[in-house]
C-alpha cells in the first residue's frame, strides 16, 4: 500500500520558501490554471518563516531590553541561490520593517565582536538580534588549513570556523545553532528509528511514537562500534549480514553521509564498491537507507528556458517554524507552508539548487 515516508530532516539552509510560494501563485493564477477541477494548496512559507524570524527577533529584543537591531543572514561567497534568499530579505524588510544585512562566515569574523559583558554580537558596530544561516552547511563552507585535525588550531587559522564559534556564543538568536544543526544529521535519523528512541522523547504517548515511526524508512548503522548491549562479535555479525544484503539488493537501498546540499549520497554499484573497500572507521560515518520507490508520473519541467515531457518522482517537502525560549518555553510551534521538489524518474539525486530537479507545487483533484 502506499503511503508517506521520510526522507531526511533539515535543520539548516532550509531553502525555496520564496521561490515556492511564487511558484504556488504562479499555479493558482486563473491565467495559469484554468481547470476548475484543480486546487493548488494554499502556500504562505514565505510570510510564515519571514514571521518567524520577526517573531525570533521582538523576543531577543524583549529578553535583552534592547531598543533595535538587524537580522543576519550567513550566505555563501558565490550563492546561486541568491533569489530565493531575497525574497525572503524584502519580506522580512517590507513586513517587519526589520533591517537584515547579508554576510559570509568570512566577513563576519572580519566585522564582528562579542560586547564584554553581554556577549552581545555587534556587526560593523550594530546590535544583532537573529543570525539566520543560510550557509554553513557545507566543508566547502569553511578553510581548512594544513594540521587542521586539532580544533583549536582550526579556530585560530580558519576565519568561518573562528566566525562559527563567535556567533555560537553570543547572545543573538541562532537559526539554527550548532546543537540543532547537528540534531538533524542523518546519524540523528537513524538512531531516532531505533527500537524505544521515540518513547525516550514521548514517554507517555505510545500513540504518537508509532505514528511517527509509521512514516521512517528502514535505516541502519554501518557502526560496529555504536553502543548497544549486543556483544562486538554480534554487531560485526549484524553488519557484514546487512552489507551481504545490500550488495545482493543495491537497488533498494541508498549510502548517505552526514553532508547537505545534494550530490553527496551513494547508490547501486558505486554504493557497493564503498561498503567493499572502505574500513570500519570509515564506513561508520555514513548510514544505510532502504530507498523509497515512488509512483512515476508524467511532467513537463522547464530548465534553462526549455520545457521537456519525462517520467518524473516528486517529493514534498514541510516547512515548520519553532520559536522557543529557554526560560519562557515555545512561542510558535506551526506548520509553515510547503514545496514540491519534481526530478526525472532516473535521476538518483532530488537537489534543485544542485541542478538535478526542479520546483512545482501538489494539485488537489
Amino acid at each position: 500500500p502506499r503511503s508517506l515516508l521520510q526522507v531526511e530532516i533539515n535543520t539548516i539552509a532550509s531553502s525555496f520558501a520564496g521561490l515556492s510560494t511564487k511558484i504556488s501563485e504562479l499555479f493558482s493564477s486563473n491565467s495559469y490554471n484554468r481547470d476548475a477541477n484543480i486546487k493548488i494548496p494554499e502556500n504562505n512559507a514565505l510570510q510564515n518563516i519571514s514571521k518567524g524570524i520577526s517573531l525570533a527577533h521582538n523576543l531577543f529584543l524583549s529578553t535583552t531590553l534592547s531598543t533595535s537591531a538587524i537580522i543576519l543572514m550567513v550566505v555563501q561567497g558565490c550563492e546561486r541561490n541568491f533569489a530565493d534568499q531575497r525574497l525572503l530579505q524584502f519580506e522580512i524588510q517590507e513586513q517587519h520593517n526589520l533591517k537584515v544585512i547579508r554576510a559570509t562566515l568570512a566577513e563576519i569574523h572580519l566585522k564582528s565582536i562579542l560586547e564584554p559583558g553581554t556577549n552581545h554580537l555587534l556587526y560593523d558596530g550594530q546590535l544583532v538580534s537573529v543570525v539566520y544561516f543560510r550557509a554553513g552547511y557545507t566543508p566547502n563552507d569553511y578553510t581548512h588549513p594544513e594540521s587542521s585535525s586539532d580544533p583549536s588550531y582550526l579556530l585560530t587559522h580558519s576565519p568561518e570556523w573562528a566566525a562559527r564559534l563567535l556567533v555560537e556564543r553570543a547572545s543573538a538568536v541562532k537559526c539554527p545553532n550548532v546543537a540543532y544543526q547537528l540534531a538533524g544529521t542523518k546519524k540523528v535519523q537513524q538512531a531516532l528509528a531505533a527500537p524505544g528512541m521515540l518513547e525516550r522523547f514521548l514517554p507517555d504517548d505510545s500513540d504518537t511514537a508509532s505514528e511517527l515511526r509509521s512514516v521512517f524508512a528502514g535505516l541502519y548503522s554501518l557502526d560496529a562500534a555504536a553502543g548497544t548491549d549486543k556483544s562486538n562479535s554480534e554487531q560485526e555479525n549484524e553488519l557484514r549480514a546487512l552489507i551481504e544484503r545490500v550488495v545482493s539488493h543495491p537497488e533498494q537501498f541508498v549510502m548517505k553521509p552526514q553532508r547537505e546540499g545534494g550530490g553527496n549520497n551513494f547508490y547501486g554499484e558505486e554504493m557497493v564498491a564503498q561498503l567493499r573497500s572502505l574500513e570500519k572507521t570509515q564506513l561508520a560515518a555514513f548510514i544505510l537507507m532502504e530507498r523509497i520507490q515512488p509512483p512515476p508520473q508524467l511532467a513537463e519541467c522547464l530548465r534553462d528556458g526549455v520545457a521537456v515531457q519525462r517520467s518524473c518522482l516528486c517529493e514534498l517537502g514541510i516547512f515548520g517554524v519553532f520559536v522557543a525560549h529557554n526560560s519562557s518555553g515555545v512561542h510558535w510551534n506551526e506548520y509553515g507552508g510547503y514545496l514540491l521538489r519534481v526530478k526525472p524518474a532516473e535521476s538518483d539525486e532530488g537537489g534543485v539548487a544542485a541542478g538535478y530537479a526542479v520546483l512545482s507545487c501538489p494539485a488537489l483533484v
